[in-house]
Parts: structure tokens; sequence; C-alpha cells
């Protein structure tokens, strides 16, 4: 007889709001919680909680950034520990021309864990990109 997964009683959802306190300004905020009923090492009902927050700015018509902060919560029902995972984000794009995009991005994730008995293991992860794409 198979182990039976237990019961997940977390509600589940999401939101979203935008404000964009001028023509060139955006900001968001979103908000999303979710059950994985069972993940690849056999825990269950792993309950997860995302807030992010982002900000776009358009400088010129040829220059803009965007930035995003998020921060997910995750836990499980057989373990009392949790995960903590931190990630930033932020881009300068810029178009010289029409059909030519310039991406510069930095991303940091970090994961702090709290009594997970090493089955997750904390980590920090930096990324660099640059890009350039030429739309025909």
């Amino acid at each position: 007889r198979p182990d039976r997964v237990p019961e997940a009683r977390h509600p589940v959802g999401s939101f979203k709001v935008g404000f964009d306190p001028s023509d060139r300004t955006n900001m968001y905020l979103a908000y999303a919680r979710d059950v994985e009923e069972l993940n690849d090492r056999g825990l269950s009902n792993l309950e997860s909680r995302a807030l992010s927050l982002g900000l776009g700015h358009r400088f010129t018509s040829t220059l803009a950034t965007t930035m995003s902060y998020d921060w997910t919560d995750i836990r499980t029902n057989e373990l009392s520990g949790k995960g903590i995972d931190t990630k930033l984000f932020a881009t300068l794009l810029w178009k010289p021309h029409r059909q030519v995009l310039t991406a510069i991005a930095f991303s940091r994730t970090q994961r702090k864990v709290y009594d997970l008995g090493g089955l997750v293991r904390p980590f920090t992860n930096d990324r660099y990109l640059v890009n350039v794409t030429y739309y025909f």
C-alpha cells in the first residue's frame, strides 16, 4: 500500500497590483500562495508564499531600467523548518537602433535554510548578463 499524502489545508491564490506614479515609471506588488502536493524528494504539501516588488523607469525613448525583488518562503508538512529564497534582479535596457536591443543585467539569488536537516542546502548565486539582440 503506498503512503498517502497528508491532506493539504493551505489556502492558495494570488494577486498583483500595479501603480504608475508617472508616464515613465511603473511599480507593482504581487503575492502568491501555492501548494504542491508531492515533490521529487517525497515531501508532501510544499507550501510556498511569494512576495514580489518591481519597478520600471524609462529615462529616454531608448534607455530604460527595471528592478525586482522576490521573497519566497517554502514549508512542508514533514519538517518543522523552512527555506527562504530571495532574488534581486536589475537590468539596464538600451535601444541604440530600432532593430537592436542591448541589455546589461545583474541577478543575485540567495537561499537561507532553517532546520531542514541537510535536505536543502543554502546557497548564493550571482549572475551577470550582457545581451545584444538584432531584429531582422
